[in-house]
C-alpha cells in the first residue's frame, strides 16, 4: 500500500519569483540509497534554509520498493509499489518508472510548484540548483556515453523507422538530473516505462545498454512523445574524480569510486591508499568522520565530497546508532600503496 509522510520542514518562505519554483523528487532504493537520500535530504534542507529565495520548492522521496525504511517520519516520502515479481527480470531501476508513474497519479496534483526536479540519492546540492529551463523547455545535463546516434540501428528495431536526421532531438540524456513541467512529466513517464521494459525484454539492447538502459529509454520517449527540445547545462553536476574544480555547479554526483596515492594525486588502483566509493556501504552506513583525503590533494570536488558527508553525518541525530559497527572505509589499505 502506497504511503505519503507529510514533511515535517518549516513552512516554504514566498519566493521573489515562486512561478520559478521546482519540486524536489528523489527516487531511492536500496540501503545504500537510504543513507545517501539522508544526507542528500540534510544538504536539500541546508539550502532551502540559507536561500529562501531560490527555485527549490517542495520535496519528496520516492521509494520504489514498496516498503517504508527507517527514515519515514524524517523525509518526506512516498511508497510506491515495485513491479509484479519477474518483470523487472532483476534489473530493479525498472521499478523507478513505474513508481513516478504511480506518484504522478496519486500525488503530484497536490504539490504547488509547477516543475519537479527529478534527483537520484547521490546527487548532493554545494548550491541552490536554478531551474535552467527555457520557456518550456526542460533542462537536463547531457551524458557523454549516452549514444544515440551511434546506435540508432539498434533504436530503429526498437520503436521502428527515424530518419538520421531526428536523431539529433534523441538527446545524450537521462532521467536525472532533469528538470521539466508536471505536464510533460506526466506526458513522458507512461512511455518511458514502456519502452524501459522494451528494452529490458529485447537481448540485444538488453545487453548493449546495460544498466543505463532506463536512461536510453527516457530519452527515446522523449522523442516519441514530442518532447524534442531540451536545455542541456554542461556545469548542472560534477562528477569527481574527474571534475576537479567546484565552479558553479550545484550537484556533486557521487557515482564514481575517488581513489588518491599519498601525495594526493588520483590514480586509476583499487588498492591506493586513500579511497571513498560509497559501494563500500552497501550494508553498513558511513561513520561519523570519515578520513579526509590526503594532504596534498588539489581536487576540490573530492574534498568538497568529504566535507558534505561529514557535516550531515555530525548534524543528523542519531547517526551513530544508525552507523552502528560501520568502519572507515577511506584508508583502508596499508599507506605503503601507491
Amino acid at each position: 500500500m502506497q504511503r505519503r509522510i507529510a514533511p515535517r520542514q518549516t513552512r516554504e518562505k514566498k519566493s521573489e519569483d515562486s512561478g520559478r519554483k521546482y519540486h524536489v523528487l528523489l527516487t531511492a532504493a536500496g540501503f545504500n540509497q537510504q543513507w545517501l537520500a539522508r544526507i542528500a535530504y540534510y544538504h536539500y534542507c541546508k539550502m532551502k534554509e540559507e536561500h529562501p529565495n531560490s527555485d527549490m520548492g517542495g520535496f519528496t522521496r520516492l521509494l520504489h520498493t514498496g516498503e517504508p525504511d527507517i527514515w519515514m517520519d524524517v523525509i518526506p516520502t512516498f511508497v510506491a509499489l515495485a513491479l509484479p515479481p519477474g518483470v523487472d527480470k532483476g534489473y530493479i531501476v525498472l521499478n523507478r518508472p513505474y513508481g513516478i508513474l504511480q506518484w504522478i497519479e496519486q500525488e503530484m496534483h497536490k504539490i504547488p510548484e509547477k516543475y519537479v526536479l527529478i534527483s537520484e540519492p547521490d546527487h548532493l546540492f554545494v548550491r541552490p540548483l536554478p531551474n535552467f529551463m527555457v520557456g518550456n523547455k526542460p533542462a537536463t545535463y547531457p551524458f557523454w556515453y549516452i549514444q544515440p546516434y551511434e546506435n540508432r540501428a539498434l533504436i530503429r528495431k526498437i520503436v521502428g523507422p527515424i530518419p538520421d536526421e531526428d536523431f539529433e532531438h534523441i538527446h545524450k540524456i537521462g532521467s536525472s538530473p532533469l528538470i521539466l513541467s508536471k505536464g510533460d512529466l506526466a506526458k513522458i513517464v507512461p512511455s518511458w516505462l514502456n519502452v524501459s521494459v522494451v528494452l529490458k525484454n529485447n537481448p540485444e539492447s538488453d545487453q548493449t545498454f546495460g544498466w543505463i538502459q532506463e536512461m536510453y529509454a527516457w530519452s527515446i520517449a522523449s522523442f516519441l512523445e514530442g518532447i524534442h527540445d531540451y536545455v542541456l547545462v554542461k556545469d548542472m553536476i560534477l562528477h569527481p574524480p574527474f571534475d576537479s574544480k567546484l565552479g558553479n555547479s550545484p550537484i556533486i554526483h557521487l557515482t564514481y569510486g575517488m581513489t588518491l596515492a599519498k601525495n594526493g594525486k588520483f590514480v586509476r588502483n583499487d588498492k591506493a591508499p586513500w579511497i571513498f566509493n560509497k559501494r563500500d556501504y552497501s550494508s553498513v552506513p558511513p561513520p561519523r568522520n570519515l578520513t579526509p583525503p590526503p594532504n596534498g590533494t588539489t581536487n576540490e570536488v573530492v574534498i568538497r565530497v568529504i566535507k558534505l558527508i561529514n557535516e550531515a553525518t555530525s548534524n543528523i541525530p542519531g547517526w551513530d546508532e544508525y552507523a552502528q559497527n560501520s568502519v572507515d572505509r577511506c584508508c583502508r589499505f596499508d599507506e605503503s600503496a601507491q
